[in-house]
């Protein structure tokens, strides 16, 4: 770096945090801060609270969407399921990746099996 360019801590202050680092670099990142601001600033503890209570009473009644959003807010979002029709065939793929990474290991240490160290 030569000496007329400037960090992104000489450019927000000795004092800048990561976040801000970050920001500065980041156009979208600062206008999605801005906006988060700007909803915090209008939604109130209370009125969190009343929208928390109108989704649980919607997804008891049966509301299937209202009861997704509780529990991928809850639990996440479900990971990918695997296909139990390909269930054999990663198993084997897993069992040669681990082969092949043994077998490498007994070529690049000389003496790796008179050592008595075959099961590492």
């Amino acid at each position: 770096m030569s000496a007329t360019e400037s960090t992104p801590q000489k450019r927000l202050g000795e004092g800048a945090t990561l976040e801000q680092v970050a920001m500065n670099r980041n156009p979208s990142a600062r206008a999605i801060a801005r906006r988060q601001r700007q909803l915090a600033d209008f939604v109130s503890e209370e009125d969190l609270q009343e929208i928390v209570e109108a989704l649980v009473a919607k997804a008891k009644a049966g509301d299937v969407m209202a009861a997704r959003e509780i529990f991928n807010r809850l639990l996440g979002k479900p990971l990918n399921s695997r296909d139990p029709d390909r269930l054999e065939v990663d198993a084997i793929s897993i069992e040669a990746d681990r082969l092949e990474a043994e077998r490498k290991c007994r070529t690049n240490i000389p003496g790796y099996i008179e050592k008595g160290l075959a099961g590492f």
